[in-house]
C-alpha cells in the first residue's frame, strides 16, 4: 500500500465517520487546500483527525520515525 492510498482510506473513514464532504486538491494541482463541509461540529471533528495525520507526516518525515507504512499507521492512531 502507498501512503497516498492510504491517507485516501484515511479520508474516506474520516468521512464516514463525521458525515462530511472532504474534497482534496487533484493530483498536480498546486494548492493544497482542503474543503469540509458539513454540519459545523462533523467539520470541527474531521478537521482535527486531518490535521492529525498532517502532524504525524511532518513529524515522521522530519525525525525519520517512520521507517514503514505500518510505524506510520501506528503513530496516527
Amino acid at each position: 500500500m502507498t501512503l497516498i492510498l492510504f491517507i485516501m482510506i484515511y479520508v474516506i473513514q474520516i468521512r464516514e465517520e463525521t458525515q462530511t464532504k472532504i474534497d482534496l486538491p487533484a493530483e498536480g494541482e498546486k494548492s493544497d487546500v482542503i474543503t469540509i463541509t458539513g454540519k459545523k461540529e462533523n467539520v470541527e471533528k474531521a478537521k482535527e483527525m486531518i490535521q492529525k495525520i498532517q502532524n504525524e507526516l511532518v513529524i515522521c518525515s522530519i525525525y525519520n520515525k517512520c521507517k514503514s507504512l505500518r510505524e506510520l499507521i501506528f503513530y496516527i492512531q
